[in-house]
C-alpha cells in the first residue's frame, strides 16, 4: 500500500534484500503509479503446486471483477501474483502449533477458528518492498480448503470452495475499511462506512441512499446500539452483491487512487497560435460502462460536450489570451456524495495567445471600435462609420452574464471608460446607442 509505503521507507532501506522470487503478469492496464496494484501470495504450496496457485489466483481475479462496483473499474487495475515455495503444504490449525509454510499461516488466530492469518507478516512485507513496492493491497492465498480468511493489510483467503467470495468480502475490509455487517463482536465496533452508532435516517452517514435497494438503518439484535445500512449485503453474507453503501465507499477509494486523465495534448499549457486549426486530446481512463462527463469551455463558453478530441479554428480566438478549459468528472450512480465528486474532478487549462492589435473589431450595427483589446485601466470607444448617438448605453458583464457595471454616457468621440475597479479577466461589453446593440468581448489585463 502506497500509504504503508511511505511510512516504512527508512525501514525498508536497512532491510536486506529479500530473496527474489518469480513474478506473474496476472493482469496488466496501465503504469504501476498510475494504476491500483493488487499483488498476490501464496502459502503452503510447495514448488510443485505453484501452477495451481496460479490457477487459485486467476480463480479470485476472475470471481472479484465479476463484482460491483470493481467490475466497472477493471482497467484501473493491475495485478501480479509472487511465486513463493513453502516445504510444507495448507495451513497450520492452531497457532501454537505451526508448520513449515512460508509466511506461517494458521487457522483458529484470536481464538477464532475460521480466522486465517500469517503469523509471519513481516516476510510478505520483506518481499513486496523488495519485488513491488508500489503494491497498493496485498492478498494471500493460503493452500487449504478449510474455510478461512481475514482482512487487514494482508487479505488472506483459504482455498475453501467458497475463495473467491472470501476474498472479495475481505477485500472490501481491507481495501475501503468496510465492516462486517454480522455481529462480529464489540471489539470490531466501530464508525466506518458502513457501520455507526447514529440511528437517525436523516443523520446517518448513508442518509442519501435510504430507501435505496432497502438501505435503511438496521441495529444489530446482538448490539443494538450499533447499526448497519443493509441485511443483505456481501459484508453480511457470502454471495449478496454488495450494498448501495459499500459499493459507495469502495468506488470512493478507487477513485481516490487513480484520476481519470492520464494524459493531455498539447503538453504546453501556454502557447502562441501559429496554425489557423487548433486540436487538443484527452487520454482517459474509462469505466466501463463509461460515466465520464468531459465539458470544454472556451473563455467561458461551453463547446462540444463529452469528447475526447476537440478542433476549432483560430478565428474562435479572441486577441489576446484565451483560455480553453476541460473538466473530466466522473459521474458514476455508486457515489452520492456531491463534495467527493468535486473533489475528484480533473481539469486542464490552457492559455493560448493570439497576437493583439490596437483595433480588432470591425464594424458592425453600432459602428463602434473598441481599443486597446486586451487593456489595462481604460477603455476606448470610437464610432467610425457614424456620429455618435447623443446617448450611450454601456454595461459590463462577467462571462456568466452577471452585471459588474451600468451606465450611461453623452455622445462624444472617442470615449474613454475607466476599468481600473475591475480584477484582471474576460468580459463582455454591452453597447446600445439607442436603435442598436452589441456585446463585445474584452480582455483585462
Amino acid at each position: 500500500m502506497r500509504l504503508l509505503l511511505l511510512i516504512s521507507m527508512t525501514y525498508a532501506i536497512t532491510l536486506v534484500a529479500a530473496q527474489p522470487f518469480p513474478i506473474d503478469t496476472i493482469q496488466w492496464s496501465g503504469p504501476a503509479d498510475k494504476r491500483i496494484n493488487f499483488v498476490f501470495l501464496g502459502d503452503g504450496y510447495q514448488q510443485h503446486e505453484l501452477d495451481q496457485y496460479i490457477k487459485d489466483v486467476l480463480n479470485v481475479r476472475d470471481h472479484f471483477f465479476t463484482q460491483s462496483p470493481f467490475d466497472h473499474y477493471r482497467d484501473y487495475f493491475n495485478i501480479v501474483a509472487i511465486n513463493v515455495p513453502s516445504n510444507v503444504s495448507g495451513a497450520a490449525r492452531d497457532p501454537n502449533q505451526l508448520i513449515d509454510n512460508y509466511f506461517g499461516s494458521t487457522f483458529n488466530s484470536s481464538g477464532i477458528e475460521r480466522l486465517l492469518t500469517a503469523t509471519k507478516s513481516s516476510k510478505a512485507s520483506d518481499i513486496l518492498f523488495d519485488q513491488f513496492p508500489l503494491f497498493d493491497q496485498a492478498v494471500l492465498i493460503v493452500n487449504d480448503d478449510k474455510y478461512g480468511g481475514s482482512g487487514g493489510w494482508l487479505a488472506t483467503t483459504s482455498t475453501n470452495i467458497n475463495a473467491p467470495e472470501i476474498a472479495t468480502h475481505e477485500l472490501g475490509h481491507s481495501f475501503a475499511n468496510l465492516s462486517d455487517e454480522y455481529w462480529a463482536g464489540v471489539q470490531f465496533a466501530g464508525e466506518t462506512p458502513n457501520m455507526t452508532k447514529e440511528s437517525s435516517p436523516n443523520l446517518v452517514r448513508w442518509h442519501e441512499w435510504i430507501q435505496t435497494n432497502d438501505v435503511g438503518v438496521y441495529p444489530h439484535s446482538e448490539e443494538p446500539s450499533w447499526h448497519r445500512p443493509h441485511q443483505n449485503c456481501k459484508m453480511r453474507v457470502l454471495n449478496p452483491p454488495f450494498c448501495p453503501v459499500c459499493e459507495e465507499a469502495i468506488t470512493k477509494q478507487i477513485q481516490l487512487f487513480v484520476k481519470p486523465l492520464v494524459s493531455y495534448f498539447p503538453e504546453t499549457l501556454n502557447f502562441t497560435v501559429e496554425d489557423e486549426k487548433l486540436v487538443f486530446q484527452l487520454e482517459n481512463l474509462l469505466p466501463q460502462p463509461n460515466t465520464l462527463s468531459v465539458r470544454w469551455s472556451l473563455n467561458g463558453e461551453l463547446l462540444e460536450p463529452n469528447t475526447d478530441t476537440l478542433s476549432f479554428e483560430s478565428s474562435l480566438l479572441l486577441e489576446g489570451e484565451n483560455y480553453l478549459d476541460v473538466l473530466i468528472t466522473d459521474t458514476t450512480p455508486f457515489v452520492r456524495d456531491d463534495e467527493h465528486t468535486i473533489g475528484q474532478q480533473c481539469n486542464v487549462r490552457w492559455s493560448i495567445w493570439l497576437d493583439a492589435t490596437t483595433s480588432i473589431f470591425v464594424e458592425d450595427p453600432v459602428g463602434v471600435l473598441l481599443y486597446p483589446n486586451p487593456i489595462v485601466d481604460f477603455l476606448n470607444l470610437e464610432w467610425v462609420s457614424t456620429q455618435p448617438p447623443s446617448t450611450i448605453h454601456l454595461e459590463v458583464l462577467n462571462l456568466e452574464g452577471r452585471s459588474l457595471m451600468k451606465t450611461s454616457l453623452p455622445g462624444a468621440n472617442p470615449i474613454s471608460i475607466s476599468l481600473q475597479g475591475l480584477p484582471s479577466g474576460q468580459y463582455q461589453v454591452s453597447i446600445n446607442d439607442g436603435t442598436n446593440s452589441m456585446v463585445y468581448p474584452v480582455i483585462k489585463l
